[in-house]
């Protein structure tokens, strides 16, 4: 993570991820260099079949609700198959 002089209380991200395992390392680091405003992001168009989108979009979901200090913001993209197929 970048260090600078920037008051830390309202510091924002909005963090890229395609699944929860992708998640955990870089929104720890995150909150730790003193990011208290998360929004954790998932899309990912290259995910093949549905089955596994969603269950990647579910496996996001258990990690936030349950995981210890990952309090945050979530924003999804829907599947779409014709960007997969593109």
């Amino acid at each position: 993570m970048i260090k600078n002089n920037c008051d830390t209380k309202n510091r924002k991200l909005l963090l890229h991820t395609c699944c929860a395992p992708c998640a955990i390392y870089p929104s720890e680091c995150a909150n730790n260099d003193g990011y208290s405003n998360i929004t954790l992001f998932y899309y990912n168009p290259n995910i093949h079949p549905e089955d596994e989108f969603y269950r990647r979009k579910e496996q996001i979901e258990e990690l936030l609700d349950k995981g210890p200090n990952l309090r945050m913001d979530r924003i999804y993209i829907g599947y779409d198959p014709k960007e997969y197929f593109q």
